[in-house]
């Protein structure tokens, strides 16, 4: 948290007209693709409507479309994350699954993936602590 606040400091004071949002997911709840939701999801494909889904359904399509809307408003994004067991938290890879939505972040094409967001610009820091061993 030294090198987010360290950054966060700098970039006001380099930026001061920008307005910053921070979020901390672990402050938050952030919905998880799970069973429910496939089934929503799959079920507004079909043109069930929405009021039609069970109310465990209907909160978590919201909370997830929120997440997405809420990133696609942004024009910079900073990620900042210890790297734990070699990887992200599962809280940021749960949100990271709410910003990557085939339609509205990116679109799939016979050449692979492609995104879709132009004039984004992000940035990710992975912060690892050093593990002592006692021998």
């Amino acid at each position: 948290m030294k090198v987010t606040n360290a950054f966060l400091k700098s970039y006001r004071e380099h930026h001061p007209d920008d307005e910053i949002e921070e979020i901390n997911l672990y402050d938050i709840t952030i919905p998880e693709i799970d069973r429910d939701l496939l089934e929503a999801w799959n079920k507004l494909k079909q043109k069930v409507p929405f009021y039609a889904l069970s109310i465990e359904q209907q909160h978590k399509v919201t909370l997830f479309d929120s997440f997405t809307a809420s990133f696609l408003e942004k024009d910079k994004v900073v990620i900042a994350n210890p790297l734990w067991n070699l990887s992200v938290p599962t809280r940021l890879k749960a949100w990271i699954d709410t910003i990557t939505v085939a339609g509205k972040t990116f679109k799939y094409t016979d050449q692979g993936s492609v995104g879709l967001l132009e004039g984004k610009k992000s940035t990710a820091h992975s912060i690892k602590r050093k593990c002592l061993q006692r021998q």
